[in-house]
């Protein structure tokens, strides 16, 4: 997913992350000395940032998404069927030809006695 933020701007969240991130570690491991402040902008500009980086995160309209890919398998297509020439052409007819009045006499002698 594209962020509608460039790259100065989150470059610019990146290093005050890591920022605060180095001030937390600082105080919980190295800082003994037993007396420090903290300032309300340290929980407000957090949060700012995210608000920010979640409003941006997905600005795009779902229109415009491309098209999904397809994910059921699509259905065999027929094979191309063969040049044929006329006379194969004519033989094919012919036998579909005798083929059906083989039925036609079936059914013709089927009814005929009943």
């Amino acid at each position: 997913m594209p962020s509608a933020l460039n790259i100065e701007v989150r470059a610019f969240y990146g290093l005050v992350g890591l920022a605060f991130l180095g001030y937390g570690i600082y105080l919980a491991a190295f800082f003994h000395t037993g007396e420090y402040r903290i300032f309300f902008w340290v929980f407000i500009l957090p949060v700012t940032m995210f608000l920010n980086a979640m409003r941006a995160a997905d600005t795009s309209d779902p229109t415009d998404q491309p098209a999904r890919r397809r994910t059921t398998t699509p259905r065999p297509r027929r094979a191309p069927t063969p040049h044929r020439s006329p006379a194969t052409r004519d033989r094919i007819a012919a036998r579909k030809a005798a083929q059906l009045d083989a039925i036609r006499a079936k059914h013709t002698n089927s009814t005929d006695a009943q």
